[in-house]
Formats: structure tokens, sequence, C-alpha cells
């Protein structure tokens, strides 16, 4: 059919721009230099986010009374815990190495204060240090008694010692500073040196934990993947592209739209201040991918058109008329999916979302842009592409003979289920509902490292301080009592010692720790007494005012909280804050409020998991209306739900079956994947439509898709789970789940679209031999 024929079909959009492209090739490709020149000067304003509670948003309740307890009792985003194991009292040289560490970190510039177990005094005498100072008196009877009677303090055990004495902390503060990561980071590998000095060839062990380190290490990690992401996305798309086009302007003319996107969307990036962050870091591996679908389909069009015979003019009008539709309405499709994300209540899942949106529409541009432009002032006869005499070959054949490998596989697969439409259909009902039953049994969870990469330092702190202090990280309780009371109230003390019997019946809280600890340490009998309350205010201000503001009346209450996961802790938590409002209304004029870093992260990052799930209906929603009106049928709207929810089900059924929850990237990738499962079906039923239009019955036109169209979409597939692959081996775990899920996914959709899709259309697309009633006029 020629070009001119199709000038009339209001579902071809590409025709003017057809039309446009032919004749100002050359403005084109100016505005193109233009755009790319503009955008490589955002690209160096590219920057990565530094802090990493960006990521996480608190409503307004819940940020508020985190900001109360960092105000009044400080934050810990510059505490270091440095975790010592290996001491021991047989062996004096190791208590000497740690003091003189110790010394060491009290004298740095960048170190505000330095706490550990060998700063304590003996329970109830105060002027006695609990461990020797002098080397000469590091006897090992005397480190004995010393290393016994830490494991009994009341202020140490479960806090900076645990019960068994194998562990000991030493908590570190560091200096504000106003130079960012670059700062923390030169603080961090200065701590780490003079760790590393002190304890080479010991036998003790000291590891590092914190929001510093913490901070340091998961931007380093996000900064490498970032960019070998992006290298080995490249390469494994030009592996693709290699063997699927076999010559070197086919290569160039595929793999120039992609790139030209990339760099339009980083540079888009940089101009807005869009930050990389640790789950956008696959996002330009992920725009490269999905534009060289889209080029992939364009160049397949593109060389049967001169497999026919058509010049490179007409052969790129031809291909944009044919597919053009179609590669905007999936990229539009899959921007949904992305944009979605765009609602959620969490800074960094939303920013994401529009980021990811915006990418796969400014790839698609300029793919639309620069295929067509290269192929008419590049190839000039110079494709290798044999182009018989016109009228050789007609639209139904022109990618068959090209297909080869799994392509002809599962072409003849999908043929063989054509013979028994009905069958296939019944049989990918059945399976389809037993993978939503399966996908039923699939939980949330998130923790609070899974950002980090295994073996890292952190997590091996973490994990021993969860084995032996109940957790490295703390939940806070603010006590707040009225006038005329005071911290020497009977009544004031009563409601603190209430509060940590409240946080210790807790199952995943232990070790409640508030100044009345302190007061039991030096008290002469046991007991707070007026003793204990003159002692106490000897205690340096910077370090009371950690646990208690007698100006203010508040004191708060912290218990260790181990990492296992936020749907163990999100309803003990709940728990804990109803039996505080009981105790609260037992004493009239008291304020007894849960917060802490760990509650609050908790509660947010579990919130994006919900957020996803309401994204993901909305978006399915907002896709399949989308369908609809492409296509301009209700009928072919919902032919396309069947293969678009069997990759969402299988996906979440793998997860369930390998006993994996809903975690943050695996929610995340959920959202996506719709819009990638409709991709293809958007290019099947358009071709098959095609067909129709040409005077084709119904398995004629199912037939010629699988033939032509096939190969496209295989390569298009094999595109985007060769982009995916290397993230399979990267450091960062959300993004090896991402990426493992996003290639089950898009296996599980060309699937749908090979085996699922063919039948349904052959069983419900209308009669045979005809335009069927409710067939949309054009595609």
């Amino acid at each position: 059919m020629s070009t001119n024929d199709r000038h009339d079909e209001p579902l071809h959009p590409m025709t003017w721009y057809a039309g446009f492209v032919r004749d100002r090739a050359w403005l084109v490709a100016s505005l193109v230099a233009i755009a790319t020149a503009f955008a490589v000067v955002g690209l160096g304003r590219v920057d990565f986010d530094e802090e990493p509670r960006n990521f996480v948003h608190h409503d307004a309740r819940d940020k508020a009374l985190l900001d109360e307890l960092f105000r009044d009792f400080g934050a810990d985003d510059t505490d270091v815990l440095a975790a010592v194991e290996g001491l021991s009292p047989r062996d004096p040289e190791t208590v000497r190495v740690v003091l003189g560490l110790i010394e060491r970190l009290r004298n740095e510039d960048e170190v505000v204060s330095v706490s550990s177990p060998f700063d304590a005094r003996r329970v109830g005498r105060p002027l006695v240090p609990l461990f020797p100072r002098t080397p000469e008196h590091f006897t090992a009877e005397r480190l004995a008694s010393a290393f016994a009677a830490a494991r009994e303090h009341p202020a140490l055990v479960g806090q900076l010692v645990s019960e068994d004495g194998s562990l000991f902390l030493i908590a570190i503060r560091l200096r504000e500073t106003a130079g960012g990561i670059a700062d923390t980071r030169r603080q961090v590998e200065r701590l780490r040196t003079m760790v590393a000095d002190a304890t080479h060839g010991t036998r003790i062990s000291i590891t590092l934990a914190g929001h510093p380190p913490l901070r340091v290490d998961v931007i380093d990690a996000v900064r490498r993947e970032f960019y070998r992401s992006i290298l080995f996305a490249g390469v494994m798309t030009l592996g693709v592209a290699v063997v699927a086009f076999r010559s070197l302007q086919g290569v160039t003319t595929a793999l120039a739209g992609p790139t030209i996107g990339l760099v339009w969307t980083l540079g888009w990036m940089g101009w807005t201040g869009q930050r990389i962050n640790g789950l956008n870091t696959i996002l330009p591996s992920l725009v490269f991918v999905l534009a060289f679908s889209d080029s992939t389909h364009l160049i397949v069009a593109y060389r049967a058109a001169r497999a026919l015979g058509l010049g490179p003019l007409d052969a790129v009008s031809r291909a944009l008329l044919n597919v053009g539709s179609a590669c905007v309405l999936m990229v539009l499709t899959t921007a949904v999916g992305f944009g979605a994300l765009g609602v959620a209540q969490i800074p960094g899942v939303r920013q994401f979302g529009i980021a990811g949106a915006v990418g796969t529409i400014l790839g698609l541009l300029a793919v639309l842009t620069v295929m067509p432009t290269l192929a008419i002032l590049g190839f000039r006869g110079r494709d290798g592409v044999s182009r018989p005499e016109p009228g050789a070959a007609d639209s139904r054949d022109v990618t068959g003979p090209d297909a080869t490998g799994p392509t002809l596989m599962l072409q003849r697969w999908a043929l063989s289920c054509l013979e028994r439409p009905w069958r296939c259909v019944w049989v990918s009902i059945a399976v389809t509902a037993g993978l939503f039953v399966v996908s039923l049994r699939l939980e949330s969870d998130v923790r609070w490292l899974e950002m980090l990469p295994p073996g890292n330092p952190t997590i091996m702190v973490t994990t021993r301080c969860d084995e032996k202090l109940g957790g490295s990280l703390l939940a806070s309780v603010i006590v707040e009592w009225p006038e005329p009371l005071s911290l020497e109230s009977p009544e004031v003390l009563d409601v603190l010692a209430r509060v940590g019997d409240e946080l210790e019946a807790s199952p995943v809280l232990a070790n409640a720790f508030s100044v009345r600890q302190l007061l039991e340490a030096f008290a002469t009998d046991g007991d707070a007494d007026a003793t204990a309350f003159r002692r106490l205010r000897r205690v340096p201000d910077r370090e009371l005012h950690r646990l208690v503001r007698e100006s203010l009346r508040r004191a708060v209450v912290t218990a260790h909280v181990p990492d296992i996961g936020a749907a163990r802790l999100l309803p003990e938590f709940d728990e804990v804050t109803r039996r505080l409002a009981a105790l609260e209304a037992d004493h009239r004029g008291f304020r007894i409020r849960l917060t802490g870093s760990a509650v609050t992260a908790a509660r947010a990052v579990y919130q994006i998991i919900e957020d996803t799930r309401t994204s993901l209906f909305t978006s399915a929603v907002i896709i399949l209306l989308m369908t609809v009106i492409a296509f301009r049928s209700l009928r072919y709207g919902l032919l396309c739900v069947l293969p678009n929810l069997f990759p969402l089900l299988a996906t979440a059924a793998a997860l369930v079956l390998v006993g994996e929850p809903l975690r943050l990237a695996s929610a995340v990738t959920f959202s996506i994947a719709l819009g990638l499962a409709d991709d293809s079906a958007i290019h099947f039923v358009s071709a098959f439509l095609r067909g129709r239009r040409d005077g084709l019955s119904t398995r004629e036109a199912v037939g010629s898709v699988l033939s032509t169209s096939g190969r496209a979409m295989v390569i298009a597939a094999l595109t985007l789970v060769a982009g995916m692959t290397p993230l399979l081996v990267c450091q960062l775990p959300p993004l090896r789940t991402f990426a493992a899920l996003s290639i089950f996914a898009i296996l599980a959709a060309l699937v749908a679209d090979f085996f699922i899709l063919p039948s349904v259309l052959v069983c419900f697309a209308g009669p045979a031999g005809r335009l069927a009633d409710g067939d949309p006029p054009g595609s």
C-alpha cells in the first residue's frame, strides 16, 4: 500500500510528521544538535543526593515529633559507633590498644566527644574508675574484676557492653560540617585509618557503623553503580544490536537515538536539579533500553520497507506510518506506569516516577527524530539491505525471512497454539487465575539495610548488635511532666520506670535506658537519692542532655530495635503506642509519645509499598483507557487485559514461591512492569489491525503478525533483558532485585504476547475474512 493511501486515516498521527522529516531532514538534524548541546551542558549539573534522609518522608505528625526529639535531645546524624571485639582480661595489651585509640580520638579536631565503657565509674562510687587507668595496674585480676563489673553496670550493660562482655561499643560524635558528603567522607576515612593503625597486628577487631559511615557507603555505592550500569547496559545493548542488524549503519542508527535520548534525560535532570539516589540509579539504563526498543521496531520496519524496494525517503515514511503510532502509545503507557509513582508520598519514589516518565518520553522523541534523519541523510543506499524489484514481496512477508533462532522457535510454538485457540485461552485463564491465588499470599516488608551491599561493615556491626544488644537502632519515648513536678518527683521517676517496662515488654524491643539507670549507678544504695541527683548534675551538659532536659521538664527513654523488618515491627510499635497512651491517661498532665528514627522510618518506608499498590491500580486503569481510546475500541482494550495481567501475576507469584516479601525495589517494579507488559501487546494489536484492514482474516492477520513483527518483539525483549542483566551483579541489593523482577516480567510478557494474545484475538476479535464490527478504522 502506498504512503499516500494512508493520509486520510485519522489514527495515523505520524502522517504529517513523516512528511515533515522527509522534507526538512536538515532542519530536524539541526534541532537535535542544538537540543543535545543544551543537554550536554546540563550533564555537568547532575549531582547525587548526599542525604539519605531526603529519600524518606514522614507524615506531618511523625516528622514534627522527630524534629522535637532531635532539637531537645540531639540527633544521631553525626554519631559513629565503633564495635570492639576481641578484648580479653587475660590480654592487657588489648585494653592498652583500645585506650590508646580513645585518647587519640579525643585529640582529633573533628571529634566532639567520645564515650566508652572505659569512662564509667563503679556503681555507688563515682570517684573510682571502673577500669584501671595506668598500664601498671593492668593485671589479669583487676581487669577480670572490671570486665565482670561492666557486665552488671546499669548504665553499660545492654547499651555499650553486651551481657556476655564480648562486644564493647565506643560512641564517637563528629563535628557538624557544612561541606556535605565530601567532609563526611574525609571524617569517616580518617576514623577508619586511625582504627586500622591502632589494630594492625593485634587480635582486636574494630568496625565502624552509624549514620556517617552508612551515608558515605551508600552514596559511594550509588556513584559506582550509576556509571557501571550505564557502561554495561550500553555494551550489552551494543551486542544485541550487532547480532540483530549485522551492519555498521544499522547498528549506528539503532543506537544513536537511544544514546541521544539518554543525554537529553540526564541533561534535563541536571537543569531541573533532579538528583541521583539509590532508587533512580537504574534510570539511565532503563531509559536507554526502552528507547532502543522503540528504535528496534522502527529499524525493523524500515529495513522491511527497503527490502520491498523502497528508497530511504519512502522507507522512512512507511516505517513511521506503520509503527510510529504504536511506539508513541507504547511509551505513553510506560510513562503512565512511571508517572503513577509521581503521586507517592515518599520524595525519592516521586522523583523516580517523574524522572522515569520524562526520560521515556525524551527517549522516544530522540528516536523519532534521530533514526529517520540518519536514515535519510546517512544511508543513501548504503544500509546493506537487498532490495528486490517493487512488488516482489508484500507487507505480510517483510521480516519473516530474517527471523532466526529464538524468533522462529517462538513463531512455531505460537502457530501450533492457534490450531486449538480456545484450549489455549482456557488454559491461560486457568493459569492466570492460579497465579492470582498464589500472589494473594504476597506480604510486604522492608529492612533498614536494604541499600547496603553484602559484606558492608555496617551490616556486620548491625547483625552483631542485634545479637548482643537487641538492636543497633533506637526507639525513643519522650516523657514530659507538668509543673510543679521535677525530675526528683517520685511520680516522674515512676513514669520513667514504667515506660521502660512497657518498652521491654514488647517482644521486639530490648534494653530500655533512661536517666534512671544513671541515677542507679550514682546512688550509694541502688535507689535514686539526693546524693545520686547531686552526682548526676555534675555530668557535662552535652552528655546529660542526651537523656534529660530539666529546664524543659522532659526526659527520653530509649530501647534497642533489631533489623527484623517493618512487617514485624509496625504492629509492635502500634501496641506500644497504645499501652503508652493508657499510661499517659493514668498520669494527668503527662505527655508520653513514641518516636525515633527507627519508628518513623519504618512507618514512612512501609508507606512506599502502600503507595505503589495504589499507583499500580491507578496506572492499570489509565493504561486500559488509553488503549481503548487509541484503538477506538473497547473490545481491543479488554482483549489486552489478560496478556497484561499474566506477567504481573507471574512475577508476584514468583516472589511468593521463592519466599521473598514485597520490598521497596520490587514494589516499584510492578508499576513499571505494567507499562512494559503493555508495550508488545500494543505493537501486536496495531500490526494485527493493519492486517485486518488489508483484507486478511483473523487467523491470517495473527499469523502475519507472528511472522513479521515477531522478530522486532523478540529483539526488543532481549534488548531490555540485556540492559537489565548487568544490574544482576551490582553491589546494591535493591537494584539486583529490580533487575531480576524486571527481566522475569519482560520474559513473561513475551510469553503472553506470543501464546496468550494470539489465541485471544483469534477467539474474540470477530469473524474471519472481513473487518469485524467494532474494529477501529485505523491504528
